[in-house]
């Protein structure tokens, strides 16, 4: 009965190896499939056999461990990658491609509401010029009604049309944004090295994701060759640097001569080039590989350059409290000491807040964070996020 069971167990390995097997050779044999996705085999230990249970300590004994014999191993999962794939070029003009998350939708063979979904983008006309997939299933999207209107209600075959004629409407507004100079407007670029500390705590706890994904293979022999750090980014393995503060603007005199002269200058672009001096050494200065957050290098930056206000740009109108729940809250004026008692996410907004805490307690002038669209009205305090002194 012994070697019965170990047979039998043993077979189970063979059987999540056939599998694996299988599972790698669809794999490599859509490999020039558009869209299509890998899969990984992910295993798990079959029930535990108890020959004997254990027992607890007492005055006679220091207790034992229970006698268990695994069953064997089972597929617990077969799982998808769905990560981002590489984008082609295509001399087909119907060929779409989906950056980021979601799936282009289908119409079923048999039609109605039968709907299936894909990452495959390789599309072409039928003889009605809908738009269709190279299996024949109509692409459904969303339509437009005469009054060109997007009915977002419910999906319908997308029709092409080719040929076709429409009435003309007359344009009623035209926006333009964007950032017009005269022509006598002097604009300069600087190169911006940014002082770090080779003695900061972030030089032991890298955590600022760059470069590509890898697979676990992939860094382990990036971190033998060259000495790397990886840690998880979602499911796959990305490098990390680390994110010191930052210390000195070296080209701070220059950025505030031509301040002075009226040019525009652009500069501390992406935090800044990490630099460092090499300790024990005669002023020996030295790149670092490393990321300094750009918000903390700009708040440097204004501070250094005696900015009266400090505006950050971005994508949303203003701060918020529980951002993307139903109890977030708009933050319209707000103190550092206030700031500093509310939660932020480090990723997004936390940066942006401390950048502009800091500002105003060194300074007593204003820090501002709002959308980009919104600038002006930022700049004078009327919108956005406004950090005023206590």
């Amino acid at each position: 009965m012994g070697l019965q069971s170990a047979m039998t167990t043993a077979l189970t390995g063979l059987q999540a190896a056939e599998t694996t097997i299988d599972v790698v050779g669809n794999n490599v044999a859509n490999s020039n499939t558009a869209g299509f996705k890998e899969s990984n085999v992910l295993f798990a230990t079959q029930f535990l056999q108890t020959q004997s249970i254990g027992s607890a300590p007492s005055t006679s004994s220091g207790g034992t461990n229970p006698r268990q014999i695994g069953l064997g191993v089972s597929v617990a999962e077969i799982a998808p990658n769905f990560t981002q794939g590489t984008i082609q070029v295509s001399a087909n003009p119907l060929d779409l491609a989906i950056q980021g998350d979601g799936f282009f939708i289908l119409q079923g063979p048999s039609g109605g509401s039968q709907q299936f979904y894909t990452r495959n983008g390789q599309f072409k006309t039928n003889a009605i010029n809908q738009l269709v997939s190279i299996g024949g299933n109509r692409v459904l999207g969303y339509g437009v009604n005469d009054q060109f209107v997007i009915d977002t209600n419910t999906v319908k075959p997308i029709t092409i049309p080719f040929g076709g004629s429409a009435v003309a409407q007359e344009t009623n507004n035209v926006t333009l944004v964007g950032n017009l100079l005269p022509n006598d407007t002097p604009l300069a670029t600087v190169l911006t090295m940014v002082q770090v500390d080779p003695a900061d705590p972030a030089f032991k706890d890298p955590t600022k994701f760059v470069g590509p994904i890898y697979t676990e293979a992939e860094a382990e022999r990036l971190t033998k060759d060259k000495g790397w750090v990886f840690k998880l980014d979602g499911a796959s393995w990305r490098r990390v640097v680390p994110s010191p503060q930052p210390k000195r603007i070296f080209e701070i005199q220059p950025i505030r001569w031509l301040l002075d002269k009226g040019v525009i200058v652009i500069c501390g672009g992406g935090g800044g080039v990490p630099t460092m001096f090499v300790p024990d050494t005669e002023r020996r200065l030295i790149g670092v590989e490393a990321v300094i957050d750009k918000d903390l290098a700009s708040e440097m930056l204004a501070r250094e350059a005696h900015a009266d206000v400090f505006a950050m740009a971005t994508d949303v109108d203003a701060v918020y409290l529980d951002w993307g729940t139903p109890e977030q809250r708009r933050l319209d004026r707000v103190t550092p000491a206030e700031l500093r008692r509310m939660p932020f996410a480090a990723g997004s907004m936390g940066p942006k807040v401390e950048a502009a805490a800091r500002f105003v307690e060194a300074t007593r002038r204003r820090a501002a964070i709002g959308s980009l669209t919104d600038i002006e009205a930022i700049v004078e305090g009327k919108t956005g996020t406004q950090v005023v002194a206590d």
